[in-house]
């Protein structure tokens, strides 16, 4: 066939890159993150194009369900970023009654402005909690003391793959009557308490841009047990189309469903076409099906994709452990299990060289090294935008420490020994030029 002729020849074309793919020492870039596939993935995506339907469709549902078996939710809706999965989070949690005008909503300030930015769209008051500098998230005396009358929901951001005491999390919010959402776009595959994270929550948002643990390209899911928070999740990223049809008692494809031309809402002609019948003013925030069907495969070498993240970041940790009086190395709580994003550490107070310093020696071998996302997104420019729509707990102390001192490195599955390595030897060497 004309269709096996493109993936031999997709498959000839892979095996030449790789096979003139080559590792050099200082002049190769070790990259902080990015997309890890090879010729299954090309042909997933072939595949889908010549199906002739760019939408997501098919192979979008096969991956919705996927993923939320993963997790251990009963519903995903896809999405095409992390960013927009935390839009529609929120937004469902806004229409189902759980949070509303006026609420507070506690999140960690080591961040993306994404995860919060919904909340004060819908002026819903984020109030910043200072965080640990071993695991990233919140000080857990800080959280128990943040909660107060008017707080609503705790968002629980699992920075660089590192869970968050979930017990103490879910014991607060028990306690105080709390929504909690997961946000677990760093860390797909990380677990506490032998759970995956992203299933704790009332809702929980990932992401699969392209240094993330799975990658479409752009993409982004969230998932949930409560139906009504995937009822109005579902319509919202389809521009405001009711996706449930009370008839089929499921999620229907509204051109296929036998009921679609039968009008649910009052004052509408009964022969409105459900997909020009609006539940709510939505978005349009859906990912392309070839994306999807790059994702089917990634889900698949998640395991591997995961050993190898963490195989890449216990060698990093045991092959710079010597240098502990200049790091602070990054670590998760008790019962957890990190599928790590990248390699954290933050300098330590009087070491004998600044982070630029080191930055600029290992820029110059060709280490990509990054800030530990925002650090603290308080005192980013943009925040003087929302500076009366929010609220501080308290000092700031460890976040400004991460935000000067922080930085994060790659452990991707591209990264293999030799590069480990050379990272392990361009450290050891950059501290003996600074002794």
């Amino acid at each position: 066939m004309e269709e096996d002729r493109i993936y031999e020849l997709v498959n000839e074309l892979w095996m030449k890159r790789q096979a003139d793919s080559k590792f050099v020492p200082g002049e190769t870039v070790i990259k902080i993150g990015e997309a890890t596939y090879d010729n299954e993935e090309i042909n997933a995506m072939f595949k889908a194009i010549l199906d002739g339907w760019f939408a997501m469709g098919k192979y979008g549902k096969e991956f919705e369900s996927n993923l939320s078996n993963f997790i251990g939710q009963k519903y995903c809706a896809l999405t095409n970023s992390g960013s927009s999965a935390n839009l529609l989070a929120i937004e469902s949690l806004i229409k189902t009654g759980k949070i509303t005008d006026g609420d507070e909503v506690i999140v960690n300030p080591i961040t993306f402005p994404t995860t919060f930015r919904p909340l004060v769209n819908n002026g819903i008051k984020p109030v910043f909690v200072d965080v640990d500098l071993k695991t990233l998230n919140f000080d857990e005396e800080k959280l128990k003391d943040s909660v107060g009358d008017k707080t609503k929901m705790i968002l629980a951001q699992h920075t660089m793959g590192i869970p968050n005491n979930m017990k103490l999390i879910m014991d607060i919010a028990e306690e105080k009557n709390l929504v909690v959402m997961e946000d677990c776009c760093d860390a797909l595959g990380s677990k506490y308490d032998g759970k995956n994270v992203g299933s704790f929550g009332d809702v929980s948002t990932f992401s699969f841009y392209v240094p993330h643990h799975i990658t479409m390209g752009e993409g982004g899911a969230l998932v949930t047990n409560e139906l009504e928070i995937m009822k109005h999740a579902r319509a919202m990223r389809d521009g405001g189309v009711w996706q449930w049809c009370d008839k089929c008692n499921d999620f229907v494809d509204t051109r296929s469903c036998p009921h679609k031309l039968l009008s649910i809402y009052e004052g509408m002609p009964e022969d409105t076409h459900r997909n020009f019948s609006f539940h709510t003013f939505g978005y349009k925030v859906r990912p392309m099906e070839f994306q999807a069907a790059m994702g089917l495969v990634q889900m698949r070498k998640l395991p591997d994709f995961t050993k190898r993240r963490k195989d890449n970041f216990e060698k990093l940790v045991n092959g710079i452990s010597s240098l502990g009086d200049y790091f602070i190395f990054c670590s998760g709580p008790e019962n957890s299990d990190v599928n790590w994003f990248g390699f954290p550490f933050i300098i330590k107070d009087g070491t004998p060289f600044s982070r630029l310093e080191l930055i600029e020696w290992l820029e110059k071998h060709k280490i990509e090294p990054r800030p530990i996302l925002a650090g603290n997104i308080l005192k980013h420019k943009a925040a003087k935008e929302f500076e009366n729509g929010f609220r501080v707990a308290g000092e700031m102390k460890n976040s400004d420490k991460i935000l000067r001192d922080g930085l994060f490195l790659g452990v991707h599955p591209g990264i293999d020994d030799e590069r480990i390595n050379f990272i392990i030897d361009t450290f050891e060497r950059f501290i003996k030029t600074r002794r």
